[in-house]
């Protein structure tokens, strides 16, 4: 079977939501008006870019609020305003987003779930999530 099949991007996008949750528990804008509504998964560059679909640094958790109902501050609701909150309080994934935006790249999507599962497996040993992001963003090995 491919690694680009159906079946490997069903699987990688359901392992990425799962790692996603365990590394971000709680909406990342809380403290920046209410939180409500289930959490949900936002990918900062479109998940239609398929290279950077499964990709960890590409995604926040965030409740429905915040994701897709606010006007005041949402990716979807006000772009604009989620952007400059982005820059500000998560400077590592805007300046990833902005440096990566229109880079074109290949596609694997089962090595993306291969990957992803060795993240799912560091967290569910005790790894800090911290640790965990600090590696990505720099394209370090993660060790236990």
């Amino acid at each position: 079977m491919s690694g680009n099949s159906k079946y490997w991007l069903n699987r990688a996008d359901m392992k990425i939501r799962h790692v996603a949750h365990m590394l971000y528990p709680r909406c990342m804008c809380r403290g920046h008006g209410e939180c409500s509504g289930r959490l949900e998964m936002h990918h900062m560059i479109s998940c239609g870019v398929k290279h950077f679909r499964h990709d960890l640094r590409n995604v926040i958790v965030l409740c429905a609020q915040h994701h897709r109902l606010s006007t005041l501050m949402s990716p979807h609701g006000n772009p604009k305003a989620f952007d400059e909150w982005m820059a500000a309080e998560r400077p590592e994934h805007f300046a990833w987003v902005e440096a990566n935006k229109w880079k074109s790249g290949t596609r694997n999507y089962k090595a993306a779930f291969d990957r992803l599962a060795g993240f799912e497996e560091l967290l569910k040993n005790g790894m800090h999530p911290e640790r965990i992001l600090v590696a990505i963003f720099k394209k370090q090995e993660v060790e236990a």
